[in-house]
C-alpha cells in the first residue's frame, strides 16, 4: 500500500521531467494539490561566483546525486548578453538525490556572492556511518565548525564549512533503547 508521501514523491518525479525544458533562475517551490491535499517541496538554490562546475562534481559525489545532472549553460539562453568567457559557466543545474534536490548556478556575469553563517544546510543520514562519510567529504578543503559529538537531544552533530563557503550541519539521531 502507497502512502500520500509515495503518491507525492512519483508525481514530483513525473514533473521532473517537463521541467528541464524550463528556464529556471529562481529558488522553486512546487505545489501539488493531490486529492484535496496541499503539499510543498523546498529547493535550496546555491549562486557560486563561476565555480558552479566543480560545485556540481563535489555535491553529486557528497549527495550521491544521479550521475547525469540537469545542465544550461549561458550560451543556451537566447536574447541574453553574455560577455565573452561566461558562455560555458553554468545559468541553471538541478541535483536529484536521495531524499532532495538541490540547485545551483554560477552568478549572473557582473555580481559577486557572499555567504553568511546564518544559512546552513542540514542533513540527516539514517547511519552513523553515513554520517562520517558525509563529515569527511564536507570538511576536506574546507573548515569544521564543530566536530561530531553525542549532544544532549539524543542525536551525533556536528558541522563544517565546506571548500565552496557553505555552512552544513549533520545530524544524525541515535536509536532510543
Amino acid at each position: 500500500m502507497h502512502s500520500k508521501y509515495d503518491t507525492i514523491m512519483t508525481d514530483y518525479k513525473e514533473l521532473l521531467k517537463y521541467r528541464e525544458r524550463d528556464l529556471i533562475l529562481i529558488l522553486i517551490l512546487i505545489f501539488i494539490d493531490y486529492k484535496g491535499g496541499f503539499y510543498m517541496f523546498f529547493v535550496p538554490y546555491i549562486t557560486f561566483n563561476g565555480n558552479a562546475s566543480d560545485a556540481i562534481s563535489f555535491y553529486s559525489k557528497v549527495l550521491g546525486a544521479q550521475s547525469n545532472p540537469n545542465i544550461m549553460y549561458y550560451k543556451e539562453a537566447q536574447g541574453m548578453d553574455i560577455p565573452s568567457g561566461y558562455e560555458d559557466k553554468i545559468l541553471h543545474s538541478e541535483l536529484n538525490f536521495p531524499g532532495g534536490s538541490l540547485y545551483i548556478s554560477d552568478a549572473f556575469p557582473g555580481s559577486d556572492v557572499t555567504y553568511t553563517d546564518s544559512i546552513s544546510f542540514t542533513l540527516e543520514p539514517d547511519s552513523k556511518e553515513s554520517l562520517n562519510t558525509l563529515f569527511d567529504f564536507l570538511s576536506e578543503g574546507g573548515t569544521i565548525i564543530q566536530a561530531l559529538k553525542e549532544e544532549f537531544w539524543g542525536a551525533i552533530f556536528g558541522s563544517v564549512k565546506d571548500k565552496f563557503g557553505i555552512y552544513w550541519s549533520l545530524n544524525y539521531q541515535l536509536p532510543t533503547k
